[in-house]
């Protein structure tokens, strides 16, 4: 029969020399299958005996092992403060007999919380101040781009981007399918990056094949087919639009819708992320202001908790352990798990 699965409860007879041997211990109980919801961990304590020193001995080695495991030598967050430390600091405490000790332990976890705290309130109000200038040029370069975003969008009638004036190769047209038509008729004049250039030549420049509304559409060409650009410089945006060679060729191919389409599926979604980046940007930005040479908002607590540690600790230093006696009273400390 295996009990570990109705496991109720587990006494520590006596602490052990190692974290990871009470951690042993407790796995008999705390561990998958059990089927109780609750069971009680029990640590006999004999005080004024040397269990006081056992027990500071692995809160000791279970800070360390703690410190080694997230790879700093200090917490860094609340809830570095790790449970088996908290518990071998209670163990040590009510295994000296003595209510100061208690008293230190309790101050000691108070203050290490609120350092913590403290620590991270600096480090916040550093990276804000380290990061306020670069969001601040960041909503300089973003706002002029959304606002070329939106005019970009406004250009055309109300009947959409598609109605847009064409024109292909210095020919005005009607629709699309007319400037399909007159392109493919002029493939071959469209440059290719890729051919007929000496080494230490400046780059092939594209070509200007029409225009969409007021900006050029360029080309320009390489072994995979033609690159079209919509060069709305005016408005800092250029949309490419690559298209394959075997596309080019098959007259059923709608290349100017493909064109004219470009930047009317891309603006709405560039629009929203720049908004959406702008209000991050903007709230951080505030946020950043208000907590300037804002103090921790608990350095009063946390003063009134150090004096008041050191005075415990100031009565505690003169106190010198005493001897273990042959008639030495238990204390039994119940952990509810």
């Amino acid at each position: 029969m295996n009990v570990q699965t109705r496991a109720v409860a587990l006494v520590h007879m006596d602490p052990t020399w190692r974290p990871a041997d009470m951690e042993q211990r407790e796995g008999r109980i705390l561990r998958q299958g059990n089927q109780n919801p609750e069971v009680s961990i029990w640590n006999m304590l004999a005080e004024g005996s040397t269990d006081a020193l056992v027990y500071q001995g692995l809160e000791r080695k279970a800070r360390m092992i703690a410190q080694v495991l997230t790879g700093t030598n200090t917490s860094r967050t609340v809830g570095d403060v790790d449970a088996a430390l908290v518990q071998f600091g209670d163990m040590k405490a009510l295994a000296t007999g003595n209510p100061l000790v208690v008293e230190q332990v309790e101050l000691k976890r108070q203050v290490d919380e609120l350092e913590i705290r403290a620590r991270s309130w600096t480090r916040r109000a550093a990276r804000l101040a380290t990061s306020r200038p670069v969001w601040q040029a960041r909503i300089e370069r973003l706002q002029p781009q959304l606002d070329n975003l939106r005019r970009f969008a406004a250009y055309g009638p109300q009947l959409g981007i598609g109605r847009w004036p064409i024109t292909c190769l210095d020919q005005a047209v009607e629709t699309a399918a007319d400037a399909d038509r007159i392109l493919r008729s002029a493939l071959h004049a469209i440059p290719r990056a890729d051919v007929g250039r000496r080494p230490g030549s400046p780059p092939v420049q594209p070509r200007q094949i029409g225009t969409l509304g007021a900006w050029p559409v360029l080309a320009l060409g390489d072994w995979s087919g033609v690159t079209f650009t919509i060069d709305a410089t005016t408005y800092g945006l250029r949309f490419q639009l690559p298209v394959a060679l075997e596309d080019l060729r098959d007259g059923d191919t709608r290349i100017w819708q493909r064109i004219i389409n470009r930047p009317l599926r891309r603006l709405a979604a560039a629009i929203e992320a720049c908004e959406d980046e702008l209000r991050r940007l903007e709230s951080d930005l505030a946020q950043a202001d208000t907590d300037a040479g804002t103090a921790f908002p608990q350095q009063a607590q946390l003063d009134e908790l150090r004096v008041r540690l050191a005075e415990v600790e100031d009565r505690l230093m003169p106190v010198t352990q005493a001897e273990p006696s042959a008639d030495v009273p238990v204390a039994v400390a119940p952990l509810q798990r």
